[in-house]
């Protein structure tokens, strides 16, 4: 996945077969930041 994200360019799309999982570690991040910040609060 890293390989072929690295080769687009800013503003080009994500291919369709990557999308679910771009997707997934957007939401892993996300989530895994709101629980840090709710216990370094």
């Amino acid at each position: 996945m890293i390989e072929i994200l690295a080769e687009l360019n800013i503003n080009e799309s994500i291919p369709d077969e990557l999308y679910m999982a771009v997707a997934e570690v957007f939401a892993f991040v996300y989530q895994a930041d709101k629980e840090f910040e709710n216990n370094n609060s």
